[in-house]
């Protein structure tokens, strides 16, 4: 009777004895909203109209004569061809994306438009319902009821959610059961990321590498997710965040595939790029890690070159390749380099750090190739990215140094990190050994 009422046909038709009648009367029920919605909408297209009038009218004569199949997926084809073909906002002001308050919806309009919304969530539940019961949950008409649904973006809050819906009504597990889920979840993100809405969607985003074991997706799979959240964070204007699943989806490599270099060499060139570009990435030491990435020694020698400055060069290293190559820079890669002398400064100063506990402002500002006044500035810009811990003593012009990062780890950067633990080891052991000398001492005197 609850989803009887969602789908605006009141409570009469729902009321049965049993659970099945009660099932079949919702069913019908819906049908009859989706011909009478259908019928209302503003549609330009009559052959359209007709067809969508019939699959709810063959839907509804289906359920009379009981529940089955054909009936189920008769509905989810009349309820899809009315979410292709209508328009569900009731104020067609509202698809043309005029500022808010230019066109106000009137007390009763909201109301109406509070009603269809729930009218169609409410469909959508006997769809699924039907669709579980009837039709063991079938894929194909889930994929197209899903397409339907996405298929448009007017009233896209209402479309997401039951795109949602439909997600989480798919089966939930391992081989075709994780690759549908797989396929509805690709649908969700990509209207997401065409109606605007992706901010919506990352608590899912966050889950979908734990997803991608759990369907136990194919190495091309859960690439294909990783590069459809970065198109919807990247369309949301979140670059950072776009940035993390681009580089995660380099490391998913299926071994046995017949893959591009070519192809894998363009993907890791435009992540190396980004990364270069990006203003709070500063760690370029992992990349080479990857083989797509090595690549572009052979593919994109000059963006290894570049890249192998950020891993472990410094200033002039890189004044000395923009020298050589200021075109392929700006145009090429389409780097600032302004923004990437600002970023060599502070890795440059990072490297400072390690080498050294104490600089002058002298050496800073020489490293630095900025005037000794400004040095105080950049000790405040490198805190601020994180890349050092330090203070500033005015009096002595000096810059003290409590923590540097590392930017790349080899021997040569162990060692003084080890030379430290040891100092730290034998302070906690010469400390360790002083208090229980002590409890040894006061343990004496107690007796």
């Amino acid at each position: 009777a609850g989803i009887a009422r969602m789908v605006g046909m009141g409570e009469s038709a729902a009321i049965a004895p049993g659970v099945d009648d009660v099932r079949l009367a919702e069913a019908r029920a819906a049908c009859s909203w989706v011909h009478a919605f259908v019928s209302d909408a503003a549609m330009a297209d009559a052959a359209t109209r007709d067809a969508a009038l019939k699959m709810a009218d063959n839907a509804k004569l289906a359920f009379e004569h009981g529940a089955s199949k054909s009936a189920a997926l008769s509905f989810c084809s009349a309820l899809g061809a009315a979410f292709r073909a209508c328009n569900l906002a009731l104020d067609q002001s509202q698809e043309q994306n005029q500022p808010s308050g230019t066109v106000a919806f009137d007390e009763a309009t909201r109301v109406a438009q509070n009603k269809l919304d729930s009218s169609v969530e409410g469909a959508v539940q006997v769809a699924i319902g039907a669709l579980i019961e009837y039709a063991d949950n079938d894929a194909d008409a889930m994929r197209s009821l899903g397409g339907d649904v996405a298929s448009r973006t007017d009233r896209a809050d209402v479309r997401l959610r039951a795109l949602s819906s439909l997600y989480n009504a798919a089966p939930n597990g391992r081989g075709e059961h994780g690759r549908l889920r797989y396929e509805m979840l690709l649908l969700v993100i990509a209207f997401g990321e065409r109606a605007g809405l992706s901010s919506a969607l990352h608590p899912v985003f966050a889950k979908v590498e734990e997803y991608g074991t759990q369907w136990e997706l194919s190495p091309a799979d859960r690439r294909g997710l990783l590069d459809a959240v970065a198109s919807a964070l990247v369309a949301g204007g979140d670059l950072a965040a776009a940035h993390e699943y681009k580089l995660k989806a380099l490391h998913e490599v299926d071994p046995a595939a017949n893959r591009s270099i070519e192809a894998e060499a363009e993907r890791a060139a435009a992540v190396v790029t980004q990364s270069i570009m990006l203003d709070n990435v500063f760690r370029f030491d992992e990349l080479p890690d990857l083989e797509s990435v090595r690549a572009l020694e052979h593919t994109h020698a000059l963006l290894w070159e570049l890249l192998n400055i950020l891993i472990s060069g410094g200033l002039k290293e890189y004044l000395a390749f923009h020298n050589a190559n200021s075109a392929y820079v700006a145009d090429t890669l389409k780097l600032s380099h302004e923004a990437l002398v600002r970023k060599m400064r502070l890795l440059t100063f990072a490297s400072l750090g390690i080498a050294k506990q104490e600089l002058s402002y002298e050496e800073v500002a020489s490293a630095l190739e900025v005037e000794v006044d400004e040095v105080e500035a950049w000790v405040i810009r490198a805190i601020s990215s994180g890349l050092l811990d330090a203070r500033v003593d005015e009096l002595g012009s000096r810059v003290v140094i409590n923590r540097s990062t590392t930017r790349v780890f080899t021997k040569q950067e162990w060692q003084p990190l080890h030379q430290r633990i040891e100092l730290w080891k034998r302070n906690l052991d010469a400390l360790s050994s002083m208090l229980a000398a002590k409890r040894a001492a006061i343990s004496a005197y107690d007796q």
